[in-house]
């Protein structure tokens, strides 16, 4: 990751040099205009875009367009996370660092992918991370971000996948919990 940063020089005259900065040092700066794109694709919590420079997305636009395919630009993970409509993910076919246009976009799961892509799947909303069915994927959906759970760390049936849900119901006599076409619910015993 890099970033421009001006100098001050002995003769009165600014300076800009490119230079590297680490992971945490560019969480810090967020969406600004002197990082590279890998920089500002890397940022987490942050909605951003790439249009030639890292840029904030104004929040009206995440509103007005709750559609996977809206941003034909490049975003970040999160911003993809937040998509309300459809089953999101963050779409970099050539790899994340490649440099090529078309990387980072948000793009819509296709349904053959839900048995193979893994809750670690960057730029999934919860739609999505709530869909997968790829065996031995347990998901949650927690803080706005999809992460694989073990069953045994589960203690509430909100925001699970399907694989999560079944085995809290095999391995815990705590919580009782019911999957229901493509969604959990708590069993209320009578």
């Amino acid at each position: 990751m890099f970033i421009v940063r001006k100098y001050h020089s002995e003769i009165g005259a600014f300076f800009e040099v490119c230079q590297t900065i680490d992971f945490f040092e560019a969480q810090n700066l967020g969406c600004s205009d002197r990082i590279n794109k890998f920089a500002c694709m890397s940022l987490q919590k942050q909605k951003c875009t790439w249009n030639n420079k890292c840029e904030l997305l104004r929040e009206n636009t995440i509103k007005n367009n709750q559609q996977c395919n809206y941003h034909e630009i490049a975003v970040t993970p999160y911003t993809c996370q937040q998509l309300k409509s459809g089953l999101c993910k963050i779409s970099f076919n050539q790899g994340m660092n490649s440099g090529l246009e078309g990387d980072y976009r948000c793009v819509e799961v296709r349904i053959d992918q839900l048995s193979t892509i893994t809750c670690n799947q960057p730029g999934l909303n919860d739609q999505a991370c709530l869909s997968i069915i790829t065996e031995d994927q347990y998901c949650v959906f927690l803080d706005d971000q999809c992460k694989s759970i073990e069953p045994k760390q589960v203690f509430s049936c909100n925001q699970l996948n399907k694989n999560a849900c079944i085995s809290i119901m095999l391995n815990s006599q705590q919580l009782l919990c019911e999957w229901i076409d493509s969604f959990m619910q708590n069993i209320q015993l009578k």
